[in-house]
């Protein structure tokens, strides 16, 4: 997937998947599944696939959602966002999620840009690779994660850091702190017990690991996505 980028002081006009495409100076085109144009104005850059992928994955998790596997369609779509920088696309498309009808999600048949995004998105390792984590890496050690990914430890050491932009220890901890975090609003049970049903040495363990994390208390966190009807 591309992200062409009109580098120039006027409009470019030009045909791509079959469309007539007007570009105004700093406007971008995400580009997946067709021939990138030839213009002097034009810059091809990658799309920063892999966060948006991961936060598709999240999205999907929630949801229980299962995605087709079908050959998606092109995707020709003018968007205003830098979408080839990691941090802007991840935003991006969390906003688009957000303001999208829920079928949207995993209807094979939605002919929208947005749609047919998702299913490129779908396809690729980063996303199946976060979701395989989402789903197997509370519950298992990293030697049997790598068992189960078809994948030697040190292999899917190497291939988590390449996919994910991270150590595959720091991805895990991450995981096990928002799963822990999620787990406390409503319930009866306190920080300390959570603490100790999710892996943690200890309350000490886990708080520290939290404002290692994002910077405040895990209390903290509670208390700023409490609401008066809780």
């Amino acid at each position: 997937m591309q992200v062409i980028v009109n580098a120039g002081q006027d409009t470019v006009q030009f045909n791509s998947a079959g469309n007539v495409v007007r570009l105004a100076p700093g406007q971008r085109l995400l580009l997946a599944g067709s021939p990138v144009p030839r213009h002097p104005a034009l810059q091809v850059v990658p799309l920063a696939g892999s966060g948006m992928a991961r936060a598709l994955a999240h999205f999907d998790h929630v949801r229980d959602a299962v995605r087709h596997s079908a050959e998606p369609p092109v995707v020709c779509w003018p968007v205003t966002a830098a979408v080839e920088e990691p941090d802007v696309a991840a935003a991006w498309l969390i906003d688009q999620l957000a303001r999208a009808p829920h079928s949207l999600a995993v209807d094979v048949a939605d002919s929208t840009p947005l749609a047919a995004l998702l299913r490129h998105l779908a396809r690729s390792e980063s996303y199946g690779l976060m979701r395989f984590l989402l789903k197997e890496g509370g519950e298992h050690s990293v030697a049997t994660l790598a068992e189960r990914y078809g994948l030697s430890s040190a292999q899917f050491h190497r291939r988590c850091r390449q996919v994910l932009g991270r150590p595959l220890k720091r991805e895990l901890r991450i995981l096990r702190a928002a799963r822990t975090l999620l787990a406390y609003p409503g319930r009866a049970r306190s920080f300390t017990y959570l603490a100790a049903d999710h892996g943690y040495a200890s309350l000490s363990h886990f708080c520290t690991d939290i404002k290692a994390l994002i910077g405040c208390s895990p209390l903290s966190v509670y208390r700023a996505v409490k609401t008066p009807a809780e």
